[in-house]
């Protein structure tokens, strides 16, 4: 009875904080509305793919750092709350920096160390959230939970997309105003998110896993699982290639304006697009994912991936900026920015007992050795062009499907054996 009541519990404050941040990380999505503000303040591709990098590194670093420490927490739902708000409060530099009229290159360092203190406060977090999240809600309600984080989410991003694009579009608010705007509506939602996040619970900390673990203990055990899980491997491998080929997604923007000549005000609406690719990509889980499982939903997030580079490279190649192209674009590269809910769910689904965090240390290392992509294809854009950038981004997307299949394959051979065991 106590079990259920911590499940409702849960399933309310993980939803509400999980869609409050939907809605204020499109403030500072480093897919869509950083990426053409630092290309519109410093002029550079490559800087332009920087968030995301920073993000993936930051974020996935201090996971690998703390996972011998996370086990000893004895108050997880304090210490989470605690870097959460450290997390979404960090903002406030880079918002300083705007309203003081800061030079570009002051306002390029306010942002990365606003970055780094997010990212690095989300990093500490993570591993601890997310086994939470699988020690006291339901599994076959982890994926509509999920989903409706994105679904919700993703309604609400599309009316944050619309503020930003007012407050772009205004021509009587200065650039640098505007986006101290958009950035101070952003850090508001987001601490409405750490808020709502205070109320989640845990079990008691006897029913917890253990807590002798070592960073060294988890990579031994790492290990273990590479070599018996070929589950996990399978899914790590869809996930590097996967990951590969949406390194385009912060770029759209800035290519549809640089190579393809939209206006910016149509690029403010592509923004409107992107979020509500986001929303579908939050509504699949909810709709599929209890009943086609979550190997299904790493099969739809590299379809989306697919679509987007095939369409990407067409509109490149023919200089082709026909309006509902590039919707498709800005749409599926949304879809694909919400493809932690199905890598995360089917991980956690292949993990043993107790075990969450040495699965979940893999995909921490995996995204680490792969953070730079975003980077790698600002620099292959600079010195090479977008076509090039594309095309190799379509290849491995093609891979990344094949492989998606191979997952929901074996996912479902594995799920008979173990009925069978049953």
């Amino acid at each position: 009875m106590e079990g259920d009541k911590l499940h409702r519990n849960n399933c309310i404050t993980y939803a509400m904080q999980g869609i409050l941040f939907a809605v204020g990380f499109v403030f500072f999505d480093t897919s869509g509305i950083l990426p053409r503000f630092v290309k519109e303040i410093s002029g550079s591709d490559i800087l332009a793919g920087a968030p995301q990098m920073v993000r993936l590194i930051s974020t996935t670093l201090l996971q690998v750092l703390t996972i011998g420490y996370i086990r000893r927490i004895k108050n997880v739902r304090r210490y989470l709350t605690f870097f959460m708000f450290v997390s979404y409060l960090a903002p406030i530099v880079v918002i300083a920096t705007l309203l003081l009229n800061a030079t570009g290159a002051v306002i390029m360092v306010g942002l990365f160390v606003s970055l780094l203190i997010m990212w690095c406060a989300d990093g500490c977090m993570v591993i601890s959230y997310y086994a939470v999240f699988s020690r006291t809600v339901h599994a076959k309600t982890r994926s509509t939970v999920s989903g409706v984080m994105q679904t919700a989410g993703g309604i609400g991003g599309i009316g944050s997309s619309l503020v930003i694009k007012v407050l772009l579009d205004n021509g009587s608010i200065p650039d640098k105003l505007g986006y101290a705007l958009i950035f101070i509506i952003g850090l508001i939602v987001l601490a409405l998110a750490a808020t709502a996040f205070s109320f989640t619970k845990d079990v008691r900390p006897e029913l917890r896993e253990r807590s002798d673990a070592t960073l060294k203990s988890e990579f031994k055990k790492l290990g273990s699982v590479l070599k018996k899980n070929k589950t996990y491997v399978l899914i790590l491998i869809t996930q590097a290639f996967f990951t590969i080929s949406v390194m385009i997604v912060p770029h759209l923007l800035n290519m549809f304006e640089a190579e393809l000549q939209v206006s910016s005000s149509d690029v403010n609406t592509f923004l409107n697009f992107q979020s509500f690719g986001i929303m579908l990509g939050g509504l699949i889980p909810v709709l599929c994912g209890k009943k086609l499982g979550n190997a299904f939903l790493v099969l739809f997030y590299s379809v989306s991936g697919l679509i987007c580079g095939v369409f990407s490279v067409v509109c490149v190649a023919a200089h082709l900026a026909s309006f509902w192209m590039l919707a498709v674009i800005s749409v599926t590269g949304g879809i694909t920015t919400c493809s932690w809910v199905a890598f995360y769910n089917v991980i956690i689904d292949v993990s043993e007992e107790n075990e969450v965090t040495v699965f979940m240390l893999g995909n921490s290392i995996l995204t680490l050795v792969l953070s730079l992509a975003t980077v790698v294809g600002g620099m292959i854009i600079t010195y090479a062009g977008y076509m090039a950038v594309f095309t190799s981004a379509l290849a491995c997307a093609v891979i990344g499907t094949a492989f998606s299949v191979y997952v929901m394959y074996s996912m479902r051979k594995r799920n008979g054996e173990k009925q069978n065991n049953e």
